[in-house]
């Protein structure tokens, strides 16, 4: 595991526990290179890699996942395998101070987010807290509105995904992203103290992301949860660049 010595030290002389890892930056060549790669931000915890991947140096040609562990942002938590000579290695965040940090600069990079968005995020973990999903995905769409349209990728719906993807871990909320079921694949499931979400993001219709969460069924794994279930539906306007609709219904046990 990665223990940063920045950190420590900080901790040591202000003794406060605080996220000293944002203050010390990030490279700004290594989130364009998530981006301009088209990396699944999502698909950095728990990532496989060979030893081969984690020893590239060749900075051209080089596996960004392995470019994040060698700069610290991924450590080892698990080898597969350690006496093969094709053992594999499960790469994580070292803790919640670095996946902190690299998900609010990814956010930053993405969005060319304002200093304000920080406090928009506490707004959202207050509003799903009190179960207003209306406020909340106001508050989403405020943010949309304040990227500029220059920096949205090519495949609009994935960079929705990954943009919601980022606030809703940043919020601190447990969330599962890409669920598997047997019927499908559900785009997010939230869950706080009080609550379910079952969410399925679309272009353009929101019936359409309604229907699917029916029609596959994807809150039967969640019909013994002693909490609400809610299902949501979520479409995007590709041409607004932004939340076009959402619709929210509470699943009453069958």
């Amino acid at each position: 595991f990665v223990y940063n010595p920045f950190s420590i030290l900080n901790v040591l002389t202000d003794k406060e526990i605080n996220n000293y890892w944002f203050m010390s930056g990030t490279p700004t060549f290594l989130i364009k290179l998530l981006k301009d790669r088209n990396i699944d931000i999502q698909s950095l915890e728990n990532f496989k890699a060979s030893k081969e991947s984690l020893d590239s140096f060749e900075i051209e040609n080089i596996n960004v996942e392995s470019l994040l562990f060698q700069t610290g942002y991924l450590t080892i938590k698990e080898i597969k395998n350690p006496k093969s000579p094709f053992r594999s290695y499960i790469l994580n965040y070292p803790n919640m101070e670095v996946k902190e940090s690299l998900l609010n600069n990814i956010l930053r990079g993405f969005t060319e987010s304002r200093e304000d968005d920080r406090v928009k995020i506490g707004d959202l973990v207050e509003a799903i807290n009190d179960n207003n999903i209306d406020l909340f995905f106001k508050i989403i769409f405020d943010m949309f509105a304040h990227i500029p349209s220059e920096i949205f990728m090519k495949d609009k719906e994935a960079y929705y995904h990954t943009v919601i993807y980022i606030i809703l871990t940043l919020i601190g909320v447990r969330i599962k992203a890409e669920v598997q079921t047997n019927k499908g694949r559900i785009d997010a499931v939230i869950e706080t103290e009080s609550n379910i979400y079952i969410m399925e993001f679309k272009l353009n219709y929101v019936s359409e992301a309604m229907n699917q969460i029916e029609d596959k069924r994807y809150y039967e794994g969640y019909l013994l949860s002693k909490k609400p279930v809610y299902l949501v539906g979520v479409s995007f306007d590709p041409q607004d660049r932004n939340i076009k609709d959402w619709k929210i219904e509470q699943l009453i046990g069958l």
